[in-house]
């Protein structure tokens, strides 16, 4: 439920605004994990999810005639939703794959830069340590606490993951959050 207040002349605001904007992102976070989880696997098609969410952001086809679909959203990202369509051009599976439990846990050194891009799809920000001879792809996600975090990729000269870690974003941290 989306609460809207409106001030009275002379009555302070303190408070209300933050309160106004945290229900209106928290309805509009839940109402994106609701849409994809209402794709039926083996009923919708490609086009059915082209028509609904509009052109994927990233689109490649499997050696074995499957399709998958990147559907990032943010700004800034916090969920990456991966369409991957059978050969017949059905939904096989829905996925979010900005979590621990999914995505992340596939990323292994030794994996390439499209390997990665294929698992948890475009990254939100990229920092080259040219003296480290390193290049680190973040990822921005809610973890299992709903607290805003960082999965980074730390890829070597050659493109390489050497390894990946993970951190919290502090968003006001002189407030303790």
């Amino acid at each position: 439920m989306v609460q809207i207040w409106f001030p009275q002349a002379g009555q302070n605001m303190n408070g209300h605004c933050g309160k106004v904007v945290f229900t209106v992102l928290l309805a509009a976070l839940l109402a994106g994990c609701a849409v994809f989880q209402n794709i039926q696997p083996g009923r919708d098609t490609g086009a059915d999810i082209r028509t609904r969410f509009g052109p994927p952001a990233m689109e490649w086809q499997e050696a074995d005639g499957a399709t998958n679909l990147v559907y990032p959203f943010g700004p800034n990202g916090l969920e990456t939703w991966m369409v991957k369509l059978d050969a017949s051009g059905r939904v096989a599976a829905v996925e979010q794959v900005l979590q621990m439990s999914t995505g992340f846990k596939r990323i292994q050194p030794g994996m390439n830069r499209e390997q990665v891009t294929r698992v948890l799809g475009p990254h939100f920000y990229e920092t080259d340590f040219a003296r480290r001879a390193e290049i680190v792809w973040d990822y921005r996600y809610r973890d299992d606490w709903l607290q805003i975090g960082r999965f980074h990729v730390v890829f070597d000269a050659q493109g390489v993951v050497k390894q990946t870690l993970t951190t919290r974003e502090f968003l006001n941290p002189g407030r303790g959050f």
